[in-house]
């Protein structure tokens, strides 16, 4: 398996493998919760020092990283707190952060604008929530990636002809997916708690269920065109998939 170094494996491990004293000896055999281990020692170095020149730079490097994920991390909380404790306005946070309030509309869930946050899953699922869309309150705290997060908030909702339409696959949550040799079918839940089964080649209105992947579930349209559903409760429009 290679060099191995204190701190690299399981304590039995280690502690096993430390303790061979001379070259080509083999340890009793070792339990670990990987399973059972017999050890042969190869060969044995002493551990380098490197001297703190050598590593400034590095050390630095990691020291600034970890200080700015740290502060990223700590006003992700406080922003979290701060959109709890006032559900109604985004204000208070942004004031008590020094952050700017972006306000983004309309935007549908089709989007065809390049704003890199219209693309982003878990800002989108927000923003069309129905708990978020209903009662217009701060949503929880969103972590876009692993420097960007956000809390939103719906300021109006206008529904289209298509959502309004209780058949609508935006009005639908995928529950579960199950893609088999023989049978293959998905589970839909609507906001009244209603589960709806679909089997390949069966209608939801006007759209088919024509294909199954392994987190989404894809529709064909009347006109071609394609509806595809996931477990993040995306809905995607395309030419193709």
């Amino acid at each position: 398996m290679g060099w191995i170094g204190h701190g690299e494996v399981v304590p039995e491990f280690e502690q096993a493998a430390f303790a061979l004293q001379t070259q080509d000896e083999i340890s009793d055999v070792v339990q670990t919760d990987f399973g059972f281990h017999i050890i042969q020692l190869i060969e044995k170095k002493a551990e380098e020092t490197q001297s703190f020149d050598s590593v400034e730079d590095k050390v630095a490097l990691h020291y600034q990283q970890d200080k700015a994920e740290r502060l990223i991390s700590d006003k992700a909380e406080e922003l979290a707190n701060l959109a709890f404790e006032n559900p109604d306005s985004l204000e208070l946070a942004a004031e008590a952060l020094g952050v700017e309030i972006k306000k983004i509309g309309p935007v549908t869930r089709v989007n065809q604008r390049e704003d890199w946050i219209l693309k982003n899953q878990p800002f989108m699922a927000a923003a069309f929530d129905p708990e978020n869309i209903e009662h217009k309150k701060n949503s929880e705290l969103l972590k876009l990636d692993d420097e960007h997060y956000a809390v939103l908030r719906v300021a109006e909702y206008i529904p289209s002809e298509e959502q309004d339409n209780e058949m609508s696959l935006y009005n639908f949550k995928l529950a579960g997916l199950i893609s088999g040799k023989d049978y293959s079918y998905i589970s839909l839940v609507n906001s009244g708690g209603e589960v709806l089964t679909l089997t390949l080649g069966q209608y939801l209105g006007e759209i088919q269920l024509v294909d199954l992947r392994l987190t989404e579930a894809i529709f064909k349209k009347d006109d071609g065109k394609f509806m595809i559903i996931d477990f993040n409760n995306q809905v995607r429009e395309t030419d193709d998939y």
